[in-house]
């Protein structure tokens, strides 16, 4: 066995030892919206300047609630919280919009953020498998501003811990933040899911390719 097997099997080893606990959570993931279309008139210290903004508003948002940030990957954030506090993560999810319409949107850009809940893999500080997969996947679907959450959240968050400003001014009672049931079948899956958005400003937003279905 020459060095490199000798180190390939080393690690493999250590990865092996590392502990792993699947564990219940729900899974917040925030993408910029936008990034694609305007970034090449930027300079990478504006390109810079906007991901470090995004970065540090998803963590001052988490560290505010009960959730934690596990990690920044490019335009996308990641963040956990314990299943029983999908409410904080919505809530979360709503002052990150709210925020992204002074601190974003003068920049050209968005939020998209997808909510799911359910078992993960969690090793060292990482967080893995399909739950948040689909939650990458709700994200980078929505269109800019919206927040979508899968059918596992819907039926375990308490509707009446949502609070939302702008949902108040529409005269949504808390109840009403939820959404009617959709189906889609969300990138990186094969079969239909049933999804539904939070209703937390005075305007609907949906998955893009809704929309694309509904201008043809």
């Amino acid at each position: 066995m020459n060095w490199f097997d000798m180190a390939a099997a080393n690690t493999t080893a250590w990865l092996l030892r590392k502990e792993r606990k699947v564990i219940d959570r729900t899974v917040l993931w925030s993408d910029l919206a936008g990034m694609k279309r305007v970034a090449p008139a930027l300079s990478e210290q504006q390109i810079k300047e906007i991901l470090e903004t995004h970065s540090t508003m998803v963590v001052n948002a988490v560290r505010e609630s009960t959730g934690r940030v596990v990690a920044v990957d490019g335009d996308g954030v990641l963040a956990v919280f314990d299943q029983p506090r999908a409410a904080d993560a919505i809530n979360t999810a709503i002052k990150l919009q709210k925020a992204a319409r002074t601190q974003l949107k003068p920049k050209g850009v968005g939020l998209q953020i997808g909510i799911t809940s359910g078992a993960v893999v969690e090793q060292d500080d990482g967080c893995f498998g399909p739950v948040v997969v689909l939650a990458h996947s709700l994200a980078v679907g929505v269109v800019a501003n919206g927040i979508l959450v899968d059918a596992a959240t819907a039926s375990v968050v308490d509707t009446s811990e949502i609070i939302s400003e702008a949902g108040a001014r529409a005269n949504r009672t808390p109840g009403e933040y939820l959404g009617n049931v959709q189906q889609a079948v969300p990138r990186d899956f094969e079969k239909p899911m049933d999804y539904y958005e939070i209703l937390w400003a005075d305007e609907r937003y949906g998955l893009q390719v809704n929309r694309r279905q509904e201008g043809s």
